[in-house]
């Protein structure tokens, strides 16, 4: 078994690696031959300068079943070694590197959608197209995990769950590629990205928009290739990696109804709590009178009695 290695520098952008055999022939029943990429990290900082968009891995290896891997440099250079193992001098695999042009259209075979977990019908979904992956569904609103994936995310679509489809609300989202390109907003559940072009989508915004949206909230974040976790996004706000270049592993958009503002209720504390209006009454009659019905009586003057005693006859 013949072993080599080697070092080579690149620069930040996007590449396709591939091997090759003698004047750029594929290997023949080489199923031992294989070309190992490693990103050298630097000793001063452990930061991610390279990843590769279509392995979930940190490095690469190349075979006769696997030829092609695209690698992404975030960095301005990153030194990536080299191991080519083989069975004879002859049949080692012999490494190629092409920038890839994002502008250029790069059809690609996409891979069979990966069978993806039982997903509540009236749950919000996500369905997202990864490189090298394909699509897979998942719900639109769990808690991003940094590191979970490291392939790079082409396009998406949201589906609302049925609660919020009857309620007639719409969803808008617009991507931003890694070449510039950006979409126009986009209407749920329409897709919105590529599929098979090795085009990594690196910024996201979404909104609710019609009659129902004062009635809702909706939230957005992103996980990218690199490890890093947006902010929380609101109202159309674009978000990005503060990494140019990185590009998007995960997506979470939650959806959910604003609080109804507290109603007034009829309940005895909130009547007991209103003042009461003292109702006027008649005046009550001078001592030795009295009111005639439906009448008040005149009020007499204070410590003089309205009708003084009679003195008592004389005895003749």
């Amino acid at each position: 078994m013949n072993t080599f290695l080697k070092t080579i520098s690149l620069r930040a952008g996007l590449y396709r690696c591939y091997g090759v055999v003698g004047a750029d022939t594929p290997a023949a029943g080489g199923a031992e031959s294989s070309l190992l990429l490693i990103p050298k990290v630097s000793a001063q900082s452990a930061e991610v300068v390279a990843t590769f968009l279509s392995t979930t891995r940190d490095y690469a290896q190349l075979t006769v079943a696997v030829p092609t891997v695209l690698l992404n440099i975030h960095s301005e250079q990153a030194v990536i070694q080299v191991i080519s193992v083989s069975e004879s001098v002859e049949s080692a695999l012999t490494l190629k590197i092409d920038p890839v042009s994002l502008r250029e259209s790069t059809p690609a075979v996409v891979p069979p959608a990966k069978p993806a977990e039982p997903v509540p019908a009236d749950a919000t979904q996500l369905l997202i197209h990864r490189s090298g992956v394909g699509d897979a569904s998942q719900l639109a609103d769990l808690p991003l995990v940094s590191g979970k994936y490291k392939t790079a995310v082409e396009g998406f679509s949201l589906s609302l769950g049925s609660a919020l489809a009857t309620a007639g609300l719409r969803v808008e989202y617009k991507v931003l590629a890694l070449n510039g390109t950006e979409s126009a907003w986009t209407t749920h559940p329409q897709f919105c990205g590529t599929r098979g072009r090795h085009l990594p989508l690196v910024g996201m915004a979404a909104r609710l928009v019609g009659e129902k949206a004062a009635l809702y909230r909706c939230e957005y974040q992103l996980a990218f290739v690199s490890g890093q976790i947006s902010p929380v996004g609101k109202s159309g706000m674009p978000l990005r990696s503060a990494r140019p270049g990185d590009p998007i592993a995960d997506i979470r958009i939650a959806v959910s109804p604003l609080a109804a503002p507290a109603k007034a209720t009829g309940s005895k504390l909130a009547q007991s709590a209103s003042p009461k209006v003292a109702q006027p009454q008649a005046a009550a009659a001078p001592v030795g009178k009295t009111a005639k019905p439906g009448q008040a009586a005149k009020p007499g003057k204070v410590g003089v009695s309205a009708a003084p005693p009679k003195r008592p006859a004389k005895k003749k």
